[in-house]
């Protein structure tokens, strides 16, 4: 029980927007029953406008999605990422066909890229995951195991981009993949610092850290996607935790639990 001031939780839904042909595909997903197809490696993608939870500095976080492609790929394809000319800020995505990359730059522009080797097999499911801890380290997880050595990149702060962040294709300079995702999160908390049981259920929306979460799942060539924000398993306990965690000083005076 919540007891004293009104809290009010800072992690309100995000807009979602489909941009392209990007569209829900029924006949391919890992939960819920669909997933994000793009099949223009050009102009098929999800936006989301410019937000402060973005804007990880140089704070923990984690991005990670579930993927599957059709065919092995030459392109680059984008998987989540804030980077467009002169507001660059990171970017998740595979480089060419056994590659797995994330890149940040601190002065939106110059580029820092740290790359493992990871080679996928076609039609396959696989959990994708980079993160950020305390010490600065940068890691990447696939299926719950880390690919590739751990990677302290000191005190560097991700430049505060003004660019929409972008699912399955980075405004362009990161060509979108023709492929499918699913379970589109990001956290502003670095959830995996070692090997770890990957996920085997939908993630909940009201889960502390969560920044933005999409399910893709809706009626087949579906263009509606949206950010959850809702409870699932966690409860109402869970709820109040992430209301509290997300809370600025100003929200509110005090809080009690008992």
């Amino acid at each position: 029980i919540v007891l004293g001031l009104v809290c009010f939780n800072s992690a309100e839904a995000m807009t979602v927007t489909a941009n392209g042909t990007a569209q829900v595909d029924t006949a391919q997903s890992k939960f819920g029953g669909g997933s994000l197809e793009t099949t223009n490696v050009t102009t098929d993608f999800l936006s989301v406008p410019d937000s402060a939870e973005f804007a990880f500095g140089a704070g923990d976080f984690t991005l990670e999605v579930f993927y599957r492609n059709a065919a092995n790929p030459s392109l680059t394809e984008g998987f989540i990422g804030q980077r467009a000319a002169s507001q660059y800020s990171f970017v998740f995505y595979r480089s060419g066909t056994n590659a797995l990359s994330f890149a940040y730059t601190e002065n939106c522009s110059t580029e820092v890229d740290t790359t493992v080797t990871w080679d996928p097999a076609e039609n396959t499911w696989y959990h994708l995951a980079v993160t950020r801890d305390s010490s600065d380290d940068l890691r990447f997880f696939v299926d719950g195991t880390q690919v590739g050595a751990t990677t302290n990149i000191g005190a560097a702060s991700f430049c505060n981009s003004t660019a929409s962040l972008t699912i399955g294709g980075v405004n362009t300079i990161i060509q979108a993949p023709e492929d499918w995702l699913d379970e589109i999160r990001v956290s502003n908390v670095a959830r995996y610092t070692a090997n770890f049981t990957a996920p085997t259920s939908a993630f909940c929306g009201d889960v502390a850290g969560t920044v933005l979460l999409v399910h893709a799942d809706g009626t087949d060539g579906s263009t509606t996607f949206s950010d959850d924000e809702s409870a699932c398993g966690g409860g109402a306990e869970e709820g109040h935790r992430r209301i509290i965690e997300s809370m600025k000083f100003e929200d509110a005076v005090k809080i009690k639990l008992i």
